[in-house]
């Protein structure tokens, strides 16, 4: 037998060995879960909660740090480029199966450079507007929007992001022209329709449901194809555009070459930290809904999402702009 092929096969086997032994050791250091977006949106509230879990289970620090910007990628990017060894977790959403298909000639496509460890959650989002806007149901607004064209502002978390692309996809459905204002993540785009900057956004209903109840948010619409429990009475954006649907979703990313063992040890001990009571009782009060995922399932989830969305995005010329 060659020896060049014998010293490869001896060299394999040690990196699959320290591979094993950095997993067994799994975490060795504190761990950090960086969220993409500024503090105060859905992800970051989830992302903290579950981190506090964990840092209990784990017997380790584990830390929630805000990298926000390009529509979450540069967070993204981050995590995909740090070590592969689970100490750096990105809380990832939607915005993972969108990204690419918007940044033609990007050197980072997270959709390949990231893979999951669990879904947290699968929720809708919400069609709201500002009280003193001037329709009060997803008919008025769309027939407001054409009787206006080019005069009815929008929010979104910026450029890219999964609210830009939800209005777009509405935009291009309804055949009205909207002109979009971005703004730096959920809490300044939800602030912005609150104080009336802007009258309408597509949130989600972890971000919007409180303004809601209290009556400082109108709600015109949700993205699922069913109404939700919480809001009995407002339709399904598909009830008149059809074919309208879109779920908003979080998990757990790690770099791509992650050993398997730490993605299943850091699956395991995202499990735990959502089916503790006070992970529990904070995701029923935001009402999102509860999605765990194996690292394989979770896998197939993007897949799925990045398809649909690539089509979408593709057949009504959405861009990043």
């Amino acid at each position: 037998m060659p020896l060049a092929f014998l010293r490869h096969c001896a060299a394999a086997l040690t990196l699959a060995s320290l591979a094993l032994a950095a997993a067994a050791q799994y975490p060795s250091r504190p761990v950090t879960i960086v969220v993409p977006f500024p503090p105060g949106g859905s992800q970051d509230v989830i992302a903290r909660a579950i981190a506090n879990q964990m840092q209990q289970s784990m017997k380790q620090s584990v830390v929630v740090e805000n990298r926000p910007g390009a529509g979450g990628n540069i967070g993204a990017q981050a995590v995909a480029r740090a070590a592969p060894d689970g100490h750096m977790v990105l809380a990832g959403g939607a915005a993972i199966s969108m990204t690419a298909h918007l940044q033609k000639g990007a050197s980072f496509d997270p959709a390949k450079e990231l893979v999951g460890t669990s879904l947290i959650t699968a929720g809708p989002f919400v069609l709201v507007a500002h009280p003193s806007a001037p329709f009060q149901t997803l008919e008025q607004f769309i027939a407001y929007a054409r009787a206006n064209p080019g005069k009815v502002n929008y929010g979104s978390q910026g450029p890219g992001s999964v609210p830009h692309l939800a209005m777009e996809y509405f935009r291009s459905l309804a055949k009205v022209d909207l002109v979009h204002v971005p703004y730096k993540g959920a809490a300044p785009n939800v602030q912005a329709v609150l104080a009336g900057e802007v009258p309408v956004t597509i949130e989600s209903a972890v971000a919007t449901t409180q303004h809601i109840r209290a009556g400082k948010l109108r709600p015109l619409a949700v993205t699922f194809k069913e109404p939700l429990e919480a809001f009995p009475d407002v339709p399904p954006i598909a009830k008149v555009l059809p074919g309208y649907e879109l779920a908003g979703w979080q998990g757990l990313f790690v770099p791509a070459a992650t050993p398997p063992d730490v993605r299943a040890r850091l699956s395991e001990e995202i499990h735990k930290a959502v089916r503790s009571a006070e992970v529990s009782k904070l995701l029923r009060e935001l009402n999102t809904q509860v999605r765990l995922t194996t690292p394989q399932e979770t896998d197939a989830w993007v897949r799925s999402e990045y398809t649909k969305w690539g089509k979408v995005i593709a057949d009504n010329r959405i861009t990043a702009e």
